[in-house]
């Protein structure tokens, strides 16, 4: 899932332009009479109402929610990613027993499906009506250009988050790269103090990584970088913040809870494993191996992150100058 998923599933990013969807929603309202205009956000096991008209007797307020286990016209919208109209929902037998209409004031519904511009289902806009409805088809069609728009609205966040992602990562191993550790570095510690957890800090290197460039190529000496970063990414868990900050030196960044030093340290091995195995046949003269500095910093040592990353640099070397396993 995407940062920019995420944030939509904890809360709307502050880029979107709720202001204009509410003047759509208010527009579906006026336009077809109805008693609420609404787009709706798809959560994976919910449904949220983002936006809902402002009108007197809309009986749908923004954050309203509803489980995804519920039979609701909004369900069947994302599950068959097709536009629904039924016009009459109480007097047919597929929608009579829905709770929105036996237990709800719904009668009408028109909604068409929204799409992140990857293809998955964002959620829905649509018309909910207390009234049966006769819509010609000039206004089904309506409603499908006034999703277009919302789309668009997602592109145009879509587009920002793409170039902000290339802005922050790495282009050789796709991770993080420093400027990407400069503004999420700082997040974790934030969430360390308020949490009241550890935060650990690793530094990598590899090991004669300019002997196998000046015999083999800087081409050959990428795919050894690259072949680190699987590892470190391999190890280590989704939520820790990898990133490349220099030629051949690594940083991971994990939240922890006191005392896991020593499963941090383990993971580290593991990364040291699989790059020595991923290089056994190659290159023995140059004996490749993966150094590491780690220190699990507590809520009184975090701060400065320069000062950190310089501490576990500092240990790092320190394991460089221990003899490596063949």
């Amino acid at each position: 899932m995407s940062e920019l998923k995420r944030c939509f599933r904890d809360r709307p990013p502050e880029a979107l332009d709720l202001e204009q969807w509410q003047t759509t929603v208010d527009l579906i309202s006026q336009i077809y009479g109805t008693a609420c205009g609404a787009i709706v956000q798809f959560s994976g096991d919910e449904f949220i109402a983002l936006s809902t008209s402002s009108n007197d007797d809309n009986f749908l307020g923004p954050g309203d929610a509803w489980a995804w286990e519920i039979k609701s016209f909004c369900r069947r919208v994302v599950e068959s990613r097709n536009l629904l109209y039924v016009n009459n929902a109480a007097g047919e037998e597929e929608w009579s027993d829905a709770p929105p209409v036996c237990s709800g004031p719904v009668r009408s519904y028109l909604g068409f499906p929204i799409f992140w511009p990857d293809g998955e289902v964002f959620g829905t806009i649509c018309s909910i009506d207390t009234k049966s409805t006769e819509y010609e088809e000039s206004f089904v069609d309506l409603m499908g250009q006034l999703r277009d728009l919302v789309s668009g609205e997602l592109q145009h966040l879509w587009d920002i988050e793409k170039l902000q992602q290339v802005a922050i990562t790495d282009s050789l191993t796709g991770l993080y790269n420093v400027r990407g550790v400069k503004s999420l570095g700082q997040q974790r510690i934030n969430d360390q103090q308020r949490f009241g957890l550890e935060l650990g800090l690793i530094y990598f290197d590899v090991d004669n990584l300019k002997r196998l460039n000046d015999n083999f190529g800087h081409h050959k000496g990428d795919d050894c970088l690259v072949a680190l970063a699987e590892a470190l990414q391999s190890s280590f868990r989704k939520t820790d913040i990898i990133a490349r900050i220099g030629g051949d030196e690594f940083l991971v960044i994990a939240l922890c809870q006191a005392g896991s030093e020593g499963e941090l340290k383990r993971s580290c091995e593991d990364v040291g494993n699989r790059f020595r195995a991923r290089f056994s046949n190659q290159y023995a003269d140059i004996k490749l191996a993966v150094s590491f500095g780690l220190h699990c910093f507590s809520a009184g040592e975090a701060g400065d992150l320069d000062a950190m990353i310089t501490k576990v640099d500092q240990l790092m070397y320190q394991d460089k100058k221990k003899i490596k396993p063949d």
